[in-house]
């Protein structure tokens, strides 16, 4: 029962290994700004733009660490000839006094930079019902998920969506802590082997108590007839 899931459960792993390294090839290919239509961004796949990045509202994206520090992810509306984007600009660490924000300064434009299309920012208690704007700062925003509906009615613009500014510590405001939620190849093909490696050592198993239950048979029909022979 278990043997062909092991072995089945490995093939799919490879499949998944092969659909995988075609995906990366895909999405290393650059898309045009204007080919992307709104709402239908090219997950994990890079585009290349310009345009200014409008200093306020800024958008802090709360409780993001960076090794083992509390932070924001930081982002700005960059307008575009092709449209809006909203993009992360990097992490900035937080202060222990929650209501004293970082000091910030968007870039005011991006010219010639890759960006990566991603998922809107969410969160698995929280949504956007819960962002509020600064209680000192009424341009910021400390914010849990975001939409964008939600940016929309905040700024007057409906962005194409979100993004990430791939050099956005040289750039931005901050290194990038966002990481495609993607497995890799190597890693498929390393539970590929996990999976083979249990369907021998199960199929090692049952050779095992095969061999042990003919030799446990053969030794009973010898003894039996030795006695047998003695009688």
């Amino acid at each position: 029962m278990f043997l062909p899931l092991f072995v089945s459960l490995g093939v799919w792993q490879l499949n998944r290994a092969t659909e995988k390294e075609q995906l990366l090839a895909q999405q290393a290919e650059t898309i045009e700004l204007s080919q992307i239509e709104a709402g239908q961004v090219p997950l994990n796949q890079q585009s290349v733009i310009s345009g200014r990045v409008q200093s306020t509202p800024v958008f802090l994206l709360d409780n993001k660490t960076r090794d083992g520090q509390f932070g924001y992810e930081v982002f700005g509306l960059a307008h575009t000839a092709e449209g809006s984007v909203m993009l992360s600009l990097g992490w900035v660490a937080g202060s222990a006094e929650r209501q004293q924000l970082p000091e910030l300064t968007l870039p005011p434009a991006i010219v010639q930079q890759a960006i990566t299309w991603r998922m809107p920012p969410t969160n698995a208690v929280l949504d956007e019902q819960a962002n509020v704007r600064h209680a000192d700062q009424s341009d910021v925003w400390v914010v849990q998920a975001m939409t964008t509906d939600w940016v929309q009615q905040q700024t007057g613009h409906r962005p194409l969506g979100f993004a990430q500014l791939n050099d956005a510590e040289a750039v931005g405001v901050g290194p990038v802590i966002w990481q495609p939620s993607v497995m890799t190849p190597a890693k498929h093909r390393a539970y590929a082997v996990q999976w083979f490696a249990m369907a021998v050592a199960l199929l090692s198993m049952f050779l095992y108590a095969g061999f042990r239950s003919s030799d446990s048979k053969a030794s009973g029909q010898n003894n039996n007839k030795q006695r047998g022979k003695n009688e």
